[in-house]
């Protein structure tokens, strides 16, 4: 099976208003769409592209609808916060923007001596808890984890449009949620492994995901390559 992405006819990973001019083309017959763009310009499946999907796609644009996909093509979720706009989910993508594959599948000493760009899945293979969580797929639920270098990286591995936030920006995050004494509660899922409706090890207390945001515990890898 496949699909399209309503509204992204250039395949930039966002709906804007260069999409807008290239539905006007094809109205006015100054383009000519081709086989991969008739999709994505149609955007109520109506086959036919006229001033309707306009409306709809420009709507889409005032209302920040789209949702951000990065090169793998994976969507994902967002949330607006406070007047930031944050993806709700974890990166997963094995690509940087330009097609270029990330490097992984390095054991401890390997990841230590890294100088580039790398990811890893979590959990890792040892953590049987986590992993009966994951359905098979550990890298759909928690996502990847990225080495540092991955952000100094100029091929970039956000969706376009977006960028890996900031120290001010993860403190105007915590702030808006009453401070870094009770933020956290507020920000991560709910439920716990043990009583098999969560994610998180017990006793998971304080946690109400007010914020929407529904983090998960992705874990880390250290400079050393292990999993604390």
């Amino acid at each position: 099976c496949a699909s399209c992405v309503k509204g992204d006819i250039d395949f930039n990973g966002a709906i804007d208003v260069l999409d807008v001019v290239l539905v006007i083309a094809f109205i006015l017959q100054t383009s000519i769409p081709d086989e991969n763009q008739l999709c994505p310009s149609d955007w109520n499946s109506d086959n036919a592209i006229d001033i309707l999907d306009i409306v709809a796609i420009v709507e889409c644009i005032l209302n920040e609808c789209w949702s951000p996909i990065d090169a793998d093509g994976n969507s994902y979720p967002s949330i607006t916060i406070g007047g930031q706009k944050w993806m709700a989910a974890n990166l997963k993508t094995t690509h940087y923007n330009n097609g270029d594959p990330i490097s992984t599948g390095y054991n401890n000493i390997e990841w230590a001596e890294l100088s580039d760009g790398a990811y890893t899945i979590y959990p890792p293979d040892n953590d049987a808890a986590a992993q009966s969580t994951c359905g098979g797929d550990c890298s759909d639920i928690y996502g990847h984890l990225y080495n540092g270098y991955i952000i100094a990286d100029d091929r970039r591995v956000c969706p376009i449009g977006w960028h890996v936030p900031s120290v001010p920006e993860w403190q105007q995050l915590i702030d808006y949620f009453g401070g870094s004494s009770i933020a956290g509660g507020e920000l991560k899922s709910t439920g716990t492994i043990e009583g098999e409706d969560g994610l998180w090890y017990s006793p998971n207390s304080g946690a109400t995901n007010e914020s929407g945001l529904t983090t998960l515990p992705g874990g880390y890898r250290s400079f050393t390559g292990e999993y604390p």
